[in-house]
């Protein structure tokens, strides 16, 4: 009997919680698609915004000027823990948000929300993994009467929005292993085999994760601002992905293989090889580059030399010459 009491209890005290007044708060993200410390940036988003269970007449009992405050900044975690925030601003509101008035299980949109997020001064992380979250918190102006008896534990919402490392990176050298006498035949195919030596310098952040690169090779007439020929992207292995470039030191990344198409290229084309090393799309960082002795780009002089396919097709025309004038001597 106690038993059966106390669940006739817990029941109608869970009930009464369920139908507690209580708001909630969905948050979308338009740009940017990431942001980097140092500078201030401007975060479009919108809010959905639900009251429940009486929560509805509460809030639009408070007069306008009060009814609403919007805060975002970015977090650690999606718990949006404001201890751990950087950022932090108040968004403005439009008179017509301001003074929204909410119907109860109906979500009402705040959109074309913008919070200028002044990061000028703050850092984000050497590796960019620590803040990944915009969050939003919907609250009453503390100036006002506030929501007497509105739940506001859902009251904020977070989401993906990485704020990058910025890595001074420099891409130091580019060595051809394969051909090892740095010949480039054209006329087909092209498979060239090489290794990039990477560094950052101490007061960089630096590079880290499980998808760090991207990477891009091609053929040029000049060791910078040439044309760029046979412009190719280079496939990367998870273990070449995953290299890092701690700052204050260097990275090699070895084994990589990209095979160019030169078909229709000709000698007087170039006269050099040249990569790019970027982030890849899904990187925590972002490329800054302080002077010019630090570029993402490295070249290597090569030589221009026929294919296979060109000296047999020279040497066919040899024999045939050389079978035809047998046979008028004949």
């Amino acid at each position: 009997m106690a038993l059966l009491k106390f669940a006739v209890v817990f029941l109608a005290g869970f009930i009464q919680l369920c139908a507690s007044q209580s708001v909630d708060v969905e948050v979308t993200v338009s740009s940017p698609d990431d942001i980097v410390d140092g500078e201030s940036t401007d975060v479009s988003f919108s809010i959905d915004f639900t009251p429940f269970s009486g929560a509805a007449s509460v809030i639009n009992g408070v007069s306008s000027g009060t009814r609403y405050t919007v805060i975002a900044g970015m977090f650690t975690s999606d718990a949006a823990d404001v201890a751990s925030s950087i950022g932090g601003t108040e968004v403005t509101l439009t008179s017509a948000q301001a003074s929204t008035s909410l119907t109860d299980g109906t979500a009402t949109t705040f959109s074309s929300l913008t919070a200028s997020l002044d990061l000028t001064s703050e850092e984000c992380g050497n590796d960019g993994s620590d803040y990944t979250y915009f969050c939003v918190i919907v609250s009453p102006d503390s100036s006002g009467a506030g929501w007497s008896g509105v739940d506001t534990s859902n009251n904020t919402d977070c989401a993906a929005l990485v704020c990058k490392a910025v890595v001074d990176l420099s891409a130091d050298t580019l060595t051809i292993t394969n051909p090892d006498d740095g010949v480039i035949g054209v006329g087909a195919g092209q498979a060239i085999e090489f290794e990039v030596d990477l560094s950052a310098p101490a007061s960089s952040d630096s590079v880290s994760g499980v998808s760090n690169w991207a990477m891009s090779m091609w053929l040029s007439d000049a060791a910078s601002g040439g044309t760029v020929v046979a412009l190719t992207s280079v496939s990367l292995t998870s273990a070449q992905l995953t290299i890092d470039v701690t700052n204050g030191s260097s990275a090699d990344i070895d084994d990589l293989a990209v095979t160019l198409d030169l078909t229709d290229i000709t000698c007087d084309e170039f006269s050099y090889s040249c990569v790019s090393v970027e982030p890849a799309s899904g990187a925590a960082w972002k490329i800054q580059t302080t002077d010019a002795s630090n570029s993402n780009t490295v070249c290597t002089a090569v030589t221009c030399g026929a294919t296979i396919a060109q000296i047999s097709m020279v040497f066919l025309g040899l024999c045939f010459l050389l079978t035809s004038l047998l046979m008028n001597q004949s």
